[in-house]
């Protein structure tokens, strides 16, 4: 979920991390300043959002461009069903 993702990086660079993902509801009633938009627009080159199939393809570019042998992924996800839902997908298309 982009918004939980940069409402992470929002309150993280302001010196403050969250301890847990919001609620998709609680997410719904945050606004971001534009000012605050204007920076995740500078920095989105950061993460890749996307679909599966798609996020695998870029980063399969990325660590390439960079002669990386390993990647780290994380998942921005309310619901820990879907992170590991998530976590198998991938998975099961990079093995496979």
């Amino acid at each position: 979920m982009k918004k939980a993702s940069d409402y992470f990086r929002l309150m993280r660079d302001s010196g403050t991390y969250p301890k847990a993902v919001p609620s998709p509801e609680t997410l719904d009633r945050i606004e971001f300043s534009p000012s605050q938009k204007a920076y995740l627009a500078r920095i989105a080159n950061r993460e890749i959002i996307g679909l599966i199939d798609d996020a695998i393809a870029e980063i399969a570019e990325r660590a390439a461009a960079y002669d990386a042998d390993e990647v780290m992924l994380t998942t921005m996800c309310f619901d820990i069903e879907d992170k590991i839902r998530a976590f198998h997908q991938i998975a099961d298309r990079i093995v496979s």
